[in-house]
């Protein structure tokens, strides 16, 4: 209630309930940085957490909680934050310095 009157979108007052809430998926964007993380981990089940990650999508369509749109975002937000957490010259780099400091102590 600290929110709402301030921002009553927040509540989904005035948009038609929460549709604003539903982008981008976050179940999907989850799925997908998921499947890309296992498959920097595991290359060859790539194909097999892809298609985690799509029915995913597929059943977040088919229950009617988001739009293709929705998904797709996801998807791509999934990606490029999956990308740069697996990629060695980004967030890649300090998660191996993590896992170093880890591994003396």
């Amino acid at each position: 209630s600290t929110f709402e009157g301030w921002a009553p979108w927040l509540s989904g007052e005035g948009t038609g309930g929460n549709q604003l809430q539903s982008f981008p998926s976050g179940h999907v964007a989850t799925a997908v940085g998921l499947a890309v993380g296992l498959s920097f981990l595991w290359p060859r089940g790539r194909r097999l957490f892809a298609s985690f990650a799509a029915l995913a999508a597929l059943q977040r369509i088919d229950c009617g909680a988001h739009f293709l749109s929705d998904t797709l975002a996801a998807a791509a937000l999934g990606c490029l934050i999956g990308g740069l957490c697996t990629d060695r010259r980004s967030g890649g780099k300090c998660f191996d310095r993590w896992e170093a400091r880890a591994t003396r102590e």
